[in-house]
């Protein structure tokens, strides 16, 4: 994937899964907001890993960073991982 002058095809589901991600991370935030306790709890499928470090995070602050940034990150490296992968199959589809 070089960048030579041209704009990458490869960049929609970096785009797709970081944007969605934030986009929900927004609703549950203003839902958590207006609710006792919060809701975080409906993220805890969606990013795992964010997941194991709710039993040490304490405050809604620290909570709502830890899905923010962590949360956002693990869907832009898979997004990531799914553009790589496109371009290595058009790759060899190029070469074939």
């Amino acid at each position: 994937m070089s960048m030579t002058g041209k704009k990458s095809r490869g960049s929609w589901g970096r785009r797709l899964l970081a944007g969605g991600h934030l986009f929900l991370f927004a609703l549950i935030a203003f839902d958590s907001a207006s609710t006792p306790g919060g809701t975080w709890y409906r993220l805890i499928p969606i990013d795992p890993f964010c997941g194991i470090f709710l039993m040490v995070v304490t405050s809604y602050l620290g909570i709502f960073a830890l899905f923010a940034i962590f949360g956002t990150a693990q869907w832009y490296l898979i997004g990531l991982l799914i553009d790589v992968s496109i371009e290595s199959i058009r790759k060899r589809l190029d070469r074939s």
